[in-house]
Formats: structure tokens, C-alpha cells, sequence
């Protein structure tokens, strides 16, 4: 340091209602004025973070023990059959070609109607919740434009064009 410089220990900044500014917690200051003769002394101000604290809730998942994981699954067993049991049984499915993928939680059905084609959609989740879809098309465009868009394109490609082929047969029968 050069001789006569002046310098401040590190001290910390607590919020007061005097001093018409807060500071958040945990925020050390330090600051230190420099100058020498005949120089204009400055002053230097850096703010640090204190580390903050790590919660418990912030570390990572722990993992499920050996019985709690085997009952999940065993509830899980037990939701599916009853989850999908009766979807393909519905009245309102009865004539329709039915499509499925592989673990039968997607279904679609393809109806013929007058007014051209119409597909019901039924998602059944893992957790036993059931979501129903009916979209109708008038002609092929609007069909091949909801194709492009429809998730399940990604998800089983080998659904999606069985799904396109057969909207496309039904839609051209009309």
C-alpha cells in the first residue's frame, strides 16, 4: 500500500430506517479509499454475496425404498386393466374401425358419417384419468392438416399410419 492511503476493515451493512436504503441479507460490503500526496484519494466499494444456505428441499429426490416402489407398481398393475377395460366395448364404438397402440392407453376409432369422417380419441393415463377426443372432417385437407399437428405422429409412428391410411379410405368411400 502507498503511504498515505487510508483503508476501512470489511464491515457488515445492516438495514437501517435512518439511512433511507435496505439491503438485502447476507450481502457484505467493502470498500477502501485510496490516494496518495497530491492525488485525488478514491473510493472503492464491492458488495458480496454471502453462500446461501442450502434447504433440504433443494437436494435431489431420494430414491423409494424396496416395498414402497414394489406397491407402486402394484397399483399401477391394478389401474391399467381396469383403466382400459370396457373403452373398446362402448356402444358408441360399435361399426367403427378401432386402432390402438401397443399398450392400448391410445384408441381411436373411425366412424363414417354423412357428413364425412369422424374419429374419436381416447387417451388413458397411467394414473387412471381418461381423456376423450371427437373431431369430424369434411374433407381430406382438414384431415391431413390435423395428421401433421397430431402428437401421436411422434409417439407411434406406426399408429399414425395406420390412423392416416384408414381416415384416407374412409374419407374416399364417401
Amino acid at each position: 500500500m502507498r503511504p498515505g492511503a487510508a483503508t476501512h476493515s470489511p464491515a457488515q451493512v445492516v438495514p437501517s430506517s435512518d439511512s433511507g436504503y435496505a439491503m438485502s441479507p447476507g450481502v457484505r460490503m467493502e470498500s477502501s479509499i485510496q490516494g496518495g500526496a497530491g492525488e485525488e484519494p478514491t473510493l472503492q466499494v464491492k458488495a458480496q454475496r454471502a453462500a446461501r444456505q442450502q434447504d433440504p428441499i433443494d437436494g435431489p429426490a431420494r430414491n423409494l425404498g424396496a416395498k414402497r416402489s414394489a406397491l407402486q407398481q402394484r397399483r399401477h398393475r391394478q389401474v391399467l386393466p381396469t383403466c382400459h377395460a370396457g373403452v373398446t366395448g362402448c356402444a358408441s364404438w360399435a361399426g367403427a374401425q378401432l386402432l390402438a397402440s401397443s399398450d392400448g392407453a391410445l384408441q381411436f376409432a373411425i366412424h363414417r358419417v354423412s357428413a364425412g369422417l369422424m374419429i374419436e380419441k381416447r387417451l388413458c393415463s397411467p394414473s387412471g384419468s381418461r381423456t376423450a377426443q371427437t373431431l369430424f372432417f369434411r374433407d381430406a385437407a382438414g384431415f391431413d392438416r390435423w395428421c401433421e399437428l397430431e402428437p401421436v405422429r411422434f409417439e407411434d409412428p406406426l399408429l399414425h399410419g395406420k390412423l392416416r391410411r384408414q381416415g384416407h379410405e374412409v374419407l374416399g368411400r364417401r
